[in-house]
């Protein structure tokens, strides 16, 4: 993933590597990024259309977090959600949450149909920038 942080104050490359294995049957999984990717002034989130979620130091490119999204999840209904591709839309913050959608079936992507929402530690920046929003 290539990013340039607004005001060009940070700039990096880091490659994406697929996360393929054990993920059959499977029409088409690479590392592609294709899902707009979502930031803060400290963070960076892409999913991948693999299915993996990622978020990076913004200065730095390091991933700090990674999340596997493919595959059978319990949801709060009690039923169960499939994960796979990111692929249409990104990441959306809201109040320390991080909410993804997971799983896209066009062009023989990972099908699934899992929203997933992460909570962030209330001390992570993050938290602290998105709270007042």
């Amino acid at each position: 993933m290539r990013w340039t942080r607004p005001l060009a104050t940070a700039r990096w490359y880091t490659p994406s590597v697929a996360d393929c294995d054990g993920k059959s049957p499977i029409p088409v999984c690479d590392q592609g990024m294709s899902a707009a990717i979502t930031s803060t002034d400290q963070l960076v989130f892409a999913g991948s259309l693999d299915g993996n979620l990622n978020a990076y130091d913004s200065l730095s490119g390091e991933v700090v977090w990674s999340f596997d999204t493919f595959g059978e999840f319990e949801s709060v209904s009690g039923d169960t959600a499939l994960g796979g591709s990111i692929e249409s839309d990104g990441p959306v913050l809201y109040k320390g949450h991080v909410l993804v959608n997971s799983g896209y079936q066009f062009g023989a992507r990972m099908p699934g149909n899992a929203l997933m929402v992460f909570s962030l530690q209330p001390s992570a920046d993050l938290a602290q920038s998105v709270a007042d929003e």
